[in-house]
């Protein structure tokens, strides 16, 4: 798991800072995840469809944009409100 720099390790973790590894970006690349990250959500089974890019949700316009993407329907997991809220905004998907 990445942190962020701001992390307060000592209240957040009961950690302190000087206790944790520190690893490359050379050596983060070589993990792979077990699960890919959610790319497209859909807000509490509304019909609008998002790609999260770098923290953004851009609305993906048409199903052809999805597709030309290499996406589906398929691929689409509804989230909350709530957590859309957390995303900041990117420009369409056309």
């Amino acid at each position: 798991r990445l942190l962020r720099d701001d992390t307060d390790f000592t209240l957040t973790y009961g950690l302190e800072e000087e206790s944790l590894p520190v690893l490359s970006s050379n050596i983060i690349g070589t993990y792979k995840s077990r699960q890919q990250i959610a790319n497209l959500i859909r807000i509490d089974s509304g019909r609008k469809v998002f790609l999260i890019e770098d923290g953004l949700k851009r609305w993906v316009t048409s199903r052809k944009a999805l597709e030309d993407r290499g996406y589906s329907l398929a691929d689409v997991v509804s989230v909350s409100q709530g957590f859309s809220l957390s995303l900041g905004v990117g420009p369409n998907v056309e």
